[in-house]
């Protein structure tokens, strides 16, 4: 077959269309569901076997939600200031880590090694990581007492917004 004929077919057949321009960077995408949204409702097991049903709260506590795993090290680093929150604001705000694709065997060392006193929360399924569209880990949801989201990103919440959360 003639090579002008089979150029001239695939052009034909892609189209023949500009390339498109160059991506310029912008805002990376939102992550998960919004700060004003409901949040997802889940329910898991935590490492000692009892259930925990994030619905549960609703009308009673603001929950702080820690997502990540064991082995992460930003993860580990954090487990102090969290659990700080816990002893400041536990009668207001229920504080759970929500570990993905771990064992309750593996939870309990680790809130054992890094004197967590808060519930380790398994997902082995990773069904949080759709439910919340997570990126990077530690990630941190903060849910307020009507089930609302006041917070989400891979920084601890000051204060403040954990204050307005337990309102």
């Amino acid at each position: 077959m003639n090579r002008g004929i089979v150029a001239a077919l695939a052009i034909l057949l892609s189209g023949c269309r500009p390339p498109a321009p160059p991506q310029k960077p912008g805002p990376p995408p939102p992550v998960g569901p919004a700060v004003g949204q409901s949040a997802p409702a889940f329910s898991f097991l935590d490492s000692k076997g009892a259930p925990y049903v994030e619905s549960g709260y609703v009308g009673r506590k603001a929950q702080l939600l820690v997502f990540g795993t064991t082995s992460c090290p930003m993860c580990q680093a954090k487990v102090a200031d969290v659990d700080a929150v816990r002893q400041k604001r536990g009668g207001e705000v229920e504080v759970a880590a929500v570990l993905l694709s771990e064992t309750a065997e593996k939870a309990e060392k680790y809130a054992s090694e890094f004197k967590a006193g808060f519930r380790m929360l398994l997902d082995p399924q990773n069904i949080s990581i759709a439910l919340y569209k997570l990126g990077n880990y530690p990630h941190f949801v903060l849910i307020d007492k009507r089930g609302v989201i006041r917070y989400t990103g891979q920084k601890l919440p000051d204060d403040a917004i954990i204050e307005a959360a337990a309102r």
